[in-house]
Parts: structure tokens; sequence; C-alpha cells
């Protein structure tokens, strides 16, 4: 289990992001927004589709999930929920992990294992779950009491590589018919993105109408990433 609260968030991808990101950059030219910290991630989301609500990943050694607590005026409440470092426990796996991502436990092999048993041994030949690579580039900006994050992303999906993707730079960033067509091609994908984040709707709520979001569709990461997958059940 975790300690850390709650916390709203707002995300959009696709080319608008560019034009986004430039406003962002210079409302900190002004002073009006200050640039705390950049950083590079490589994570590995395990998707379960029974489980839309769970945001599971490995990252920096670590198995983390955060699970969606509520939605509040286009925004998602999210709350850390299980964090524990690798080598994990089989009994955790199963006791926690699986029973979070509401998937049928397997029969375990071994008391302990590394990254990359549990996805090559786990998760690989699970009827239903899925893992994807996402690889980040991120600045993190205060605006206010919100934190906004620019990023470029790279998605990989299982031993092939999405097809690049052309996203139009519409108002409403991705539509549901723009993410169904990203499941048709199944290489290497490269995305940008702009996130809102605070313990506080209003904070967020506050960024969003700056930046003209208020009619935008809000699409975390696990709704993306699900597009990605192959149904393993059919």
């Amino acid at each position: 289990m975790t300690t850390d609260p709650p916390r709203f968030e707002f995300r959009i991808f696709g080319a608008e992001c560019l034009a986004l990101g430039a406003r962002v950059q210079h409302q900190a030219e002004l002073g009006e927004a200050q640039l705390e910290s950049e950083d590079e991630d490589q994570d590995v989301y395990i998707l379960a589709p029974s489980a839309l609500d769970q945001n599971c990943k490995i990252r920096d050694g670590h198995l983390e999930v955060k699970s969606l607590l509520a939605y509040k005026a286009g925004l998602e409440q999210w709350q850390p929920t299980l964090d524990i470092a690798f080598p994990v426990p089989a009994d955790w796996l199963g006791d926690e992990l699986f029973l979070t991502l509401q998937a049928e436990k397997p029969s375990f092999e071994r008391v302990r294992y590394t990254p990359h048993q549990l996805l090559q041994e786990i998760v690989a030949p699970h009827p239903l779950l899925q893992a994807v690579s996402v690889y980040k580039q991120r600045h993190h900006y205060r605006w206010n009491e919100c934190q906004v994050e620019l990023g470029e992303i790279r998605i990989t999906h299982g031993d092939e590589a999405l097809q690049s993707l052309q996203i139009p730079a519409s108002k409403e960033a991705i539509s549901a018919a723009d993410l169904n067509e990203l499941t048709r091609n199944k290489e290497e994908s490269f995305l940008l993105t702009v996130a809102l984040e605070a313990e506080s709707a209003a904070a967020v709520q506050g960024i969003r109408e700056l930046l003209g979001l208020r009619d935008h569709t809000n699409v975390n990461y696990v709704q993306l990433l699900e597009r990605f997958t192959i149904d393993k059940a059919q």
C-alpha cells in the first residue's frame, strides 16, 4: 500500500500538444510557470480488459498501481494503491496484483519474480493480460498550483513495433474514432502528450481553462494503450 494522496488528472494526446507546449513554455518565460524537472522513463504497462480503471506499470525497479477513484467535470481522480520493489513475491502477485486486475491467478513456478520473469513467464502466456512498453521524455512545470507535463512518448507492443501514426491536430485531440484507427497498425508509434495534475480539481480546471481545453476529451494512458493491444481472448 502507499500513502500518497489522490490527485485529479487531465490528459490529451496528439499533434495539438506541440502548440500547447509552446504556450506553457511562453508562460515560463514570463515567470508565470516554472520548469521543475525533466526526466526519461521506460515504463511497461500491464493491461487487463476487466480492470481498465487500474493503471499498472513497471518503473524503476518497482511494480506500481494507481486506481481510478472518481470522475469530476471531465477530470479523473487517481489514487496510488500498490508499490513494491522487484523481485516481487509470488504470494503478493496472487493476493494483491491479480486481485486488483480482476484476472485469473496463474500457477507460479518461482518464489519471487524479476521484471523480465514476470513479463515473460506470467504476463505473456496469460489469456487476457497484455504488456505495452512506453518510453517517455517529459518536462514538468508548475503553473499556479497545478503540475503541467509536456511529453514525447514511444509505444511498442509485444514483439512488433507500432506503425508511425499521424494524429490529427483537431480540437477534440484524439476522438473515439481516432483511437479505433490506432488499433489497425502495430508498429512503433510516437506521440505527444500534455497532462495537468493536482490534488485540487479547481487547480487543474483553472489551467485547463487557460489552455483552452474545456471541450477536449480526457484520455488516460490505460485508454490509449488498450487500443494498441490484441484481444487474446478472441
